[in-house]
């Protein structure tokens, strides 16, 4: 029987895999992402999430984009040191994350739906933020301290959600580390930096399908109850899983995790308007590149698969709806501290 093609007939090219994938260069690929939601100069953005998130708020404030610094450096402080401390990396000093139930949990203490814990963990007289590890490497002078210190990032947190236009959030995992001292989620391994708990104290949450939905469902129906006209991005950082906590092929792991979070971003956008999704992701890992876009280590994104993806976000937008988003410029792929030294301690240190 002679198969009925009528369908495809006089379709476009980007529905077939030929000439939608093969035929164009992984550099030339159009009409992956058509913007939702126009975003220019004037709209006010924020950005949260991965280190993928951080290499986005740079290109966005290089481009004189409005990107939201709720949480400004001292003055005096030279970029890299700032970054080192957290500042310039978010649009706050919420450090990075990998999960949406780490968001949502900031979220619920910025709106004051549940406390946050007077928590510090104490490492030969310094104190960490076990929610904020990363954000002073050497520890804060005393508990007071580095509740002071918190309080004011979620002061500077919920200024960022009651006056953004556009929020962006890159997740990357859906394995989290929770206190079982206190029932809260850390965004790191516990024992693996100084001062950062005992994994006797926290338990692993992988979360699958329907719980990562209610977090993203909980997450996105938050942000608008408190922001009426807010706008949110999801992005899928394209960097595979350094290691999993499952004990299970890091490989499989990956592929899960990825796919559970790519599933839930497509829901949200089918049922909330005010959603879009950014396919960096699929740029990032895109079967025409031949892995070109990763570091030696296939895990790291190289500078030329950084610039590429963030590149597109701008030309997307452009081709949507004119916007003037100025020249491409070059990425610094080590933007932030955690891509140094604090990681390769983290990998070290995991069992």
């Amino acid at each position: 029987m002679t198969q009925d093609n009528t369908f495809f007939r006089g379709n476009e090219d980007k529905i077939f895999w030929q000439s939608a994938v093969v035929d164009r260069t992984a550099h030339d690929i159009e009409e992956l992402w058509i913007p939702r939601f126009r975003i220019d100069s004037d709209t006010r953005i924020a950005t949260f999430g991965t280190g993928f998130s951080q290499h986005l708020g740079l290109a966005l404030r290089a481009r004189g984009f409005n990107w939201i610094d709720a949480e400004p450096a001292p003055a005096a402080l030279s970029d890299a040191f700032c970054r080192r401390f957290g500042y310039r990396t978010q649009s706050c000093r919420l450090g990075t994350f990998n999960t949406i139930s780490m968001f949502n949990q900031w979220l619920s203490w910025a709106d004051g739906s549940t406390r946050p814990p007077a928590e510090m963990w104490e490492h030969q007289g310094r104190f960490y933020d076990p929610y904020r590890p990363l954000i002073e490497p050497d520890g804060f002078a005393s508990q007071e301290e580095g509740l002071q210190s918190r309080a004011a990032t979620l002061q500077a947190f919920s200024e960022v959600i009651t006056t953004a236009e556009v929020l962006m959030l890159t997740v990357s995992s859906i394995e989290a580390w929770i206190s079982g001292r206190y029932g809260w989620e850390v965004p790191l391994y516990p024992d693996v930096l100084p001062g950062f708990g005992n994994a006797a104290d926290c338990n692993l949450r992988a979360f699958h399908f329907e719980g990562c939905r209610r977090h993203m469902a909980d997450v996105t129906d938050r942000l608008r109850q408190i922001n009426p006209g807010l706008r949110v991005l999801l992005a899928l950082s394209p960097e595979p899983l350094p290691v999993t906590a499952r004990r299970r092929n890091v490989l499989t792991a990956n592929t899960y995790s990825k796919a559970v979070l790519r599933a839930v971003a497509s829901q949200m956008v089918e049922k909330r308007g005010f959603v879009d999704y950014v396919p960096l992701y699929e740029l990032v890992n895109h079967p025409g590149a031949r892995g070109t876009f990763f570091e030696p280590d296939l895990r790291r994104v190289s500078p030329s698969g950084m610039e590429m993806a963030i590149n597109y976000f701008f030309r997307a937008l452009h081709h949507a709806y004119g916007v003037d988003v100025g020249p491409p410029s070059p990425v610094s792929h080590r933007v932030a501290f955690q891509d140094q030294e604090d990681t390769r301690r983290v990998l070290e240190a995991w069992p």
